[in-house]
């Protein structure tokens, strides 16, 4: 469906479904038509009045944490079944705010698939266990020369954050796959709908050595600001999932290898991992 459209209406679903529940008649839902989904105990009135609350809560120099994580959670069935039906990203941005945040949008993820440990988390962890072997696979690559010329002018306790966003730069490369594609330096914006990073600097220097501040892009609007390549690159994969995204065929490898060896995430009958993926999955965990 993806490939026909990167807003699939109610309609489009519906016509999936049907054909689906033709083909494997134990999919259908014992209730109702066999396909309709269900939010239970709220309707449009009621989170009407949710959202409403979520504005004013964004509209606060402190929001009230307890309160916009309650309101966001009686609204996520409904939220996820709207951008299902083809909201966009700016309109799901507009109706709910506190999406515009690197941070808001992991909250996002994590509801859509729920783990002891937030996704940030995972996110850090995982990838900082690999961060040695992806730079020594990539040291003769030319960002990687740069970024080695950087890292001779870092104080030594500047190293261990510099090496991880070097390391994430550098990752796509391993998969044949360009960095430039996830992260545009300037104010030159990516020729596609998909979500990107976009570094304020315009040296790659800098980027290597310091959080310099970005801007998410999806679908040609800005989806949140943050501070790092690090914080950048983590908001813009959960940006695929809040909004409904399929991976781009030019960062596929990357971003399937980033879902399932650092951020843990699987899909119910998901497909088998490409094969790029598995060898440098053996490679690097």
């Amino acid at each position: 469906m993806i490939e026909h459209t990167m807003y699939p209406t109610n309609a489009e679903y519906v016509q999936v479904a049907k054909a689906l529940i033709v083909k494997y008649p134990f999919l259908k839902d014992l209730e109702g038509n066999g396909y309709a989904i269900a939010v239970i105990g709220e309707d449009a009135s009621s989170i009407e009045g949710h959202v409403n609350v979520l504005h004013i809560q964004y509209s606060k120099m402190r929001p009230d944490t307890l309160v916009v994580k309650d309101r966001m959670q009686r609204t996520f069935a409904w939220r996820r079944r709207e951008i299902r039906d083809g909201m966009t990203v700016e309109d799901t941005l507009k109706k709910y705010p506190f999406l515009k945040t690197p941070s808001g949008l992991c909250d996002e993820v994590d509801r859509m698939h729920s783990s002891a440990v937030s996704l940030s988390q995972r996110f850090k962890e995982g990838f900082t266990s690999i961060v040695p072997k992806v730079l020594e696979l990539q040291r003769n690559a030319p960002l990687a020369k740069i970024y080695k010329e950087a890292r001779e002018e870092m104080l030594a306790e500047d190293l261990p954050d510099s090496d991880f966003r070097a390391a994430l730069i550098l990752l796509p490369h391993i998969f044949k796959e360009k960095a430039e594609s996830l992260v545009t330096l300037g104010e030159c914006d990516a020729d596609n709908p998909y979500p990107t990073i976009q570094l304020v600097e315009t040296d790659w220097k800098m980027a290597f050595s310091k959080r310099v501040q970005v801007l998410v892009k999806a679908d040609g609007v800005e989806v949140c600001r943050g501070i790092g390549v690090e914080e950048g690159i983590l908001a813009a994969f959960s940006a695929y999932y809040v909004f409904n995204l399929a991976y781009p065929p030019y960062m596929k490898n990357t971003l399937t290898f980033l879902q399932h060896a650092i951020a843990k995430i699987t899909e119910v009958g998901g497909k088998p991992l490409p094969i790029t993926v598995t060898r440098v999955l053996n490679i690097l965990c």
